[in-house]
């Protein structure tokens, strides 16, 4: 599923990665850190007026409440193939978690707030919630994420061996030459997100953003052109074959002729174009590595 964030970052996540997301210790720190703040404010003290155990079970109570709106309104927008845009969800789960809450208060003994009180408490509310996604968006996610990816995509090699050439093309994608830095060590920023450079297979233009193809047949989109994104990687670490394409070096499984166009094929089975002022220099880019140059049939 696509999910856009309030700064801007679009992300592609299965609801997979997002059930971990929710359980990853620097998202729980972080929910924990804010129902702390709360409760060290208390910005409710004068309207309920609770002792220390009706207060603590009222904000216990009203941030599962929260999570529960958040992940199940999270996952009935994605059911539906719709694009998350995550102040929606939000929003959603902070008024119901309000209205929860305000019934909650009524329940434990607290008097009836007035319209304006509850606005007011609405209000602040949507203001923390707000700034818990800028802070996962912002901070935590690039992280949080890497780790997931990184637990289930993990691949070990211990020092470089000779491949087969029918199974070269993918082991290009996982073995390159041993430095006292390893491969999986070594990262690339692309406009405030990290990627190790072993996972990355192919940068491709997508209107507005740039759309970062990984091992595993992941995807990240990030908003920005994708020529200042090249700009930011190593230039050994591959070629652009168009103006909106940019191909890894271990991506590659070699070019194929169709007609009078040639497309760069990885290993990942896409087929990404090159433009034709830059189809000798491919060639010979693909020819260098030992990769296989075929027409289609």
């Amino acid at each position: 599923m696509r999910i856009v964030y309030l700064n801007g970052i679009v992300e592609e996540h299965s609801w997979h990665e997002m059930r971990r997301l929710f359980w990853h210790p620097h998202f729980v720190a972080m929910v924990i850190f804010l129902a702390g703040l709360v409760f060290v404010l208390r910005p409710y003290d004068e309207l309920i007026g609770f002792d220390i155990l009706r207060l603590t079970v009222f904000y216990v109570s009203g941030v599962i409440c929260f999570l529960v709106l958040l992940v199940s309104s999270i996952y009935q927008i994605q059911s539906v193939g719709r694009v998350v845009y995550t102040w929606v969800p939000v929003s959603f789960s902070i008024i119901g978690a309000t209205f929860f809450g305000l019934l909650l208060s009524l329940i434990l003994g607290a008097p009836l707030m007035s319209f304006a009180e509850f606005v007011l408490v609405l209000v602040f509310n949507l203001i923390f919630g707000f700034l818990g996604e800028v802070i996962l968006g912002t901070f935590l996610l690039s992280g949080i994420m890497r780790d997931i990816r990184a637990e289930s995509q993990m691949v070990v090699i211990p020092q470089r061996v000779e491949i087969a050439p029918l199974i070269h093309s993918e082991a290009r994608a996982l073995a390159a030459p041993i430095s006292p830095v390893t491969d999986r060590e070594i990262t690339v920023e692309i406009f405030g997100h990290e990627f190790l450079e072993c996972e990355i297979v192919a940068l491709s233009a997508d209107a507005h953003y740039v759309s970062v193809q990984l091992v595993g047949n992941r995807r990240k989109l990030i908003r920005g052109k994708i020529s200042e994104a090249v700009e930011r990687l190593p230039s050994d670490l591959g070629l652009s074959i168009h103006r909106s394409h940019w191909v890894a070096s271990r991506g590659v499984v070699g070019v194929v002729q169709e007609g009078r166009n040639s497309f760069v094929e990885l290993t990942n089975g896409t087929r990404l174009a090159i433009a034709r002022n830059r189809v000798q220099e491919t060639r010979d880019w693909v020819e260098s590595m030992g990769l296989e140059i075929k027409k289609a049939p």
